[in-house]
């Protein structure tokens, strides 16, 4: 195995922006974008090899809505997020512990979500994602292929209970199911 080899400190320039615009009392449509910069969770492989940073490019549009008096509020975005300099594991390794770098990965998805207050003591919050994660840069083969150990799909259901919803004080208490597929 080689000798670990030390690296300078890598820095980058991590901008975001966002728009939002109100198409009237109930409806507003917006847009983001971000970069992202950030350790592997590994900066070396098995070999000693050094794995620069991993860096993101995401990009969302959506819309938002507020209705019965801000009783009830809806999300729906679309997203794309493209990173480099992924790792994932490797084929060789049984034990499944080894990670090498598998190229860039793309998430591009839609993202559905409800809450809202039902009684004056029941809230809840419904979600739904969708979001397939292909490989877009590959060196080991897999250009193409869904990534390991990532969902295509979730969603979740998460249920309030406030005792005094007037009151300053009291007890909440809550529940929710998740499930990915």
């Amino acid at each position: 195995m080689a000798p670990f080899q030390r690296y300078p400190v890598d820095h980058a320039f991590s901008p975001r922006a966002a728009l939002l615009y109100k198409l009237n009392p109930h409806v507003s449509i917006y847009a983001s974008y971000a970069k992202s910069f950030g350790m592997n969770n590994s900066s070396y492989l098995s070999d000693g090899q050094y794995v620069p940073p991993e860096v993101g490019t995401q990009y969302e549009f959506g819309a938002k809505s507020t209705w019965f008096d801000g009783r009830l509020n809806a999300t729906a975005t679309a997203f794309q997020l493209t990173k480099s300099n992924v790792l994932g594991p490797d084929p060789t390794d049984p034990s499944g512990l080894r990670q090498i770098a598998i190229g860039a990965v793309r998430s591009r998805g839609l993202e559905l979500e409800a809450s809202g207050r039902i009684t004056n003591h029941l809230n809840a919050i419904v979600s739904y994602t969708w979001n397939p994660v292909t490989i877009i840069e590959d060196t080991n083969g897999n250009l193409g292929h869904t990534v390991a150990a990532t969902p295509k799909t979730a969603s979740s259901v998460w249920m309030t209970y406030e005792a005094s919803p007037e009151a300053d004080t009291g007890w909440h208490t809550g529940f929710g199911l998740y499930t990915e597929g």
